[in-house]
């Protein structure tokens, strides 16, 4: 998507993404005959998950997946080796790529 902005010369879309660890309510919300009857997820593992994204590409130093130490330490070893820790935002960091996507985009949008 990114690679059409930038032609057009539209601002890119950055995203960050949470990834928390614990327990969290599900709740369906609205009421029965109205149409509206979504799921509502609650709890600190929501807020804290939320909160990561929001840090997840902000600054240079910050990569697009912020992992919590919770999930972290939940982690096997092979896959701790994956995230490195961001002494500014107190939590584990990772940049993810798909290599077939990236593939596609160095052959597309370069």
């Amino acid at each position: 998507m990114n690679c059409r902005l930038r032609k057009n010369n539209i601002i890119e879309i950055k995203v960050g993404i949470g990834v928390a660890w614990g327990r969290a309510l599900m709740v369906k919300a609205g009421y029965r005959g109205s149409g509206i009857n979504e799921v509502v997820w609650m709890g600190n593992v929501v807020n804290e998950a939320s909160k990561l994204a929001h840090y997840g590409n902000r600054e240079s130093y910050d990569k697009e997946l912020m992992v919590s130490s919770d999930f972290q330490s939940n982690l096997n070893d092979e896959n701790k080796k994956l995230l490195e820790w961001n002494s500014v935002r107190s939590c584990y960091q990772a940049n993810i790529i798909n290599t077939v996507m990236e593939e596609w985009y160095q052959k597309n949008c370069q």
